[in-house]
């Protein structure tokens, strides 16, 4: 069902998106439009003179009913347009329509569009005004090389592309940069393309007009000890904000020039999940952390082991709000009661911990004492069962949390039903409880809990629910329920 923003004078002072198919003049019927003559009506409504962004994700949208969308005279305010997860195969509408000058963000991530897709958007006249463009997961290859490599019109004005998820390379990275169109770029996805290795990385790491990035993913493209070489010794990589080199084999070898580089010191986040480090390669990073990586903010270490050294490393990082760590055992579980830096953050990931219920405890008494105010919390994967869910609901020290997730835990109505009367946990706008054993009656006490008012969304995908009765529950409370 798509979403509706009305117009007003400026894109970022939109009130909130209207759930409107076919914009009635009570501004509440809700009938789909997967039909050819549903989307007629809708896209030909005085209304939508006034919209300036249409959300059809996941709306499975035909051929003729993207023609019907971008053909309509009515779109030409549209400034913002979001088809993801739709199978687009063939978008020449999208970027031949005339009404599409002042399109600003284009939206076209999981679908199919291909290297021909990719070409007529990157060759396109009329999409001219793109500050935002994501065509991940869109089976795209190095074929678009040239195409992006001479783009003009629809790339001068680019300030986010994603290619992520994708199989290019070299050549890609190669046309990136050489096109000085790019200029503007302050935010590139490359991540999942495992051709881009070390010698893409080195492409962008060289190039003069990428200096205005301030966000570099490269994830799982296995850009190996030469790319790390390359990020931290580059000229043109002074302003980054946000790096994320998770999934790349990398080891503690590879990792160190990092520790030395002076392009990190505006660095708000860093992601090193999944690779081949442990506490060694991770020390040796973090060798002067108050120098190197003063303005860190947020720090992912799923997948990398911790040690008491590690634990003082992270604790120097003054502006440090989010953590992730992975894999507590026992001895993680004593380090983190002596993580000092428990008062600063707000939010803490805890992932696949063998000692849960430990942790939990350990968590708690920490936050206890130290008057931390987590506003986040996610602790999946590690049975903490309902004894855990139980500490949590009655700790008053949780009574910030607006989100929480406790994922794969073990947890059943019982665990559901402290949820459901934890006065600590008032404020939750946002809950997780997927693949758990929680019954009907346990999702039923959330639900209508009066303790949880705040609720917007529960998701609770893989529980011990038969269809048909989250189907009845969905009907009575489908704004919260997120199966």
């Amino acid at each position: 069902m798509p979403r509706l923003t009305p117009s007003t004078e400026f894109l970022n002072q939109q009130p909130t998106p209207l759930h409107l198919p076919h914009l009635s003049s009570s501004l509440s019927t809700a009938t789909t439009v997967n039909n050819k003559q549903g989307i007629f009506n809708f896209t030909n409504h005085e209304r939508m003179k006034q919209v300036v962004e249409l959300d059809f994700s996941r709306t499975n949208l035909t051929c003729s009913q993207i023609q019907f969308i971008t053909c309509s005279p009515n779109i030409k305010k549209l400034r913002k347009l979001l088809l993801c997860n739709n199978n687009c195969k063939d978008i020449q509408f999208i970027t031949a329509s005339e009404h599409f000058l002042h399109l600003q963000y284009l939206d076209l991530k999981s679908n199919s569009i291909g290297n021909n897709g990719a070409k007529l958007i990157f060759t396109s006249q009329t999409l001219q005004s793109l500050t935002y463009l994501d065509l991940s997961m869109n089976h795209l290859n190095d074929e678009i090389a040239n195409s992006l490599g001479t783009s003009v019109h629809a790339v001068k004005h680019l300030k986010t592309l994603s290619l992520a998820q994708n199989s290019i390379g070299v050549d890609v990275a190669r046309a990136i940069s050489m096109n000085e169109h790019l200029k503007n770029l302050t935010h590139l996805n490359l991540g999942g393309n495992c051709d881009i290795g070390p010698m893409g990385t080195k492409l962008l790491c060289e190039c003069q007009h990428l200096q205005q990035l301030i966000e570099l993913n490269l994830h799982n493209c296995y850009i190996g000890k030469r790319g790390v070489e390359s990020i931290s010794s580059s000229s043109f990589l002074k302003n980054l904000e946000s790096l994320n080199i998770f999934h790349n084999s990398l080891s503690n070898e590879d990792v160190q020039p990092l520790a030395t580089s002076k392009n990190f010191t505006r660095l708000k986040k860093l992601y090193l999940d999944y690779n081949d480090m442990n506490s060694e390669g991770l020390n040796a990073v973090f060798l002067n952390p108050r120098e190197t990586f003063n303005n860190l903010w947020k720090l992912s270490l799923d997948g990398v082991t911790i040690d008491s050294e590690s634990v003082q490393k992270i604790e120097q990082f003054e502006h440090l709000k989010t953590l992730d760590v992975y894999g507590f055992n026992s001895e993680q579980v004593a380090h983190l009661l002596a993580l000092k830096i428990l008062p600063r953050l707000l939010k803490l990931n805890i992932y696949w911990s063998m000692y849960g219920h430990d942790c939990i405890k350990a968590l708690i008494f920490s936050i206890h004492y130290t008057k931390c105010h987590l506003t986040s919390l996610r602790f999946d994967n590690s049975n903490i069962a309902d004894e855990g869910v139980k500490l949590i609901a009655k700790c008053q020290a949780f009574s910030h949390l607006k989100r929480l997730r406790l994922n794969n835990n073990g947890i059943t109505n019982t665990g559901a039903k402290y949820i459901s009367k934890g006065r600590f946990l008032k404020n939750l706008t946002f809950l997780s409880l997927k693949r758990n054993d929680i019954g009907i009656q346990g999702l039923s006490l959330m639900i209508q809990s009066k303790r949880l008012k705040h609720l917007q969304i529960l998701k609770a995908k893989d529980n011990s629910v038969e269809d048909h009765e989250l189907v009845s529950l969905k009907h009575l409370h489908g704004s919260k329920l997120v199966c």
